[in-house]
């Protein structure tokens, strides 16, 4: 790092002394214009000539192995929001079906499965209870739910 600082200042000093003697060397007028742009133009190139290479002196070398953990931290989370909405959606609707088992007089336990619709969303697809058929219930949950008696489960041992 030393090294490069160093051959830095070198590389600097060197053209500052170059510009200052052809600034000398060259006569009054348009060209000393033309001559004066041309040397501070090389040596703003050659102060900013670090920066090109900064990138390798501040970043550590492992950046795409940072890259990878950041994009698996984001899949995760990705996963677990959905997960987390999956679990919300289902608690939802059978808190909202036993409502309506409730109203009916009846008590029974209710399990709700979800699978994803073309747009990612959680869906409500099936239903399981744990007391026999009830076709109000049942009906209930088809109309307003959308699960069909395909989607349904009933013990009828109970």
């Amino acid at each position: 790092m030393m090294e490069a600082v160093r051959g830095w200042i070198l590389s600097v000093v060197v053209v500052s002394m170059l510009v200052s003697l052809s600034q000398a060397m060259v006569p009054k007028g348009t060209l000393a214009g033309v001559s004066n742009f041309i040397g501070g133009l090389l040596l703003l190139i050659t102060l900013l000539t670090p920066l090109s290479q900064l990138d390798s002196w501040l970043l550590p070398e492992g950046l795409d192995d940072y890259r990878d953990q950041i994009q698996d931290q984001q899949l995760a989370l990705t996963t677990m929001q959905q997960t987390q909405l999956e679990i919300g959606i289902e608690e939802g609707v059978e808190t909202y079906i036993l409502d309506k088992a409730t109203a009916l007089g009846i008590v029974c336990q209710v399990e709700v499965v979800t699978a994803l619709d073309d747009s990612g969303t959680p869906v409500p697809v099936a239903v399981c209870f744990d007391v026999p058929w009830d076709e109000a219930l049942s009906l209930y949950v088809e109309q307003t739910l959308g699960i069909g008696q395909e989607g349904q489960t009933w013990h009828e041992n109970q």
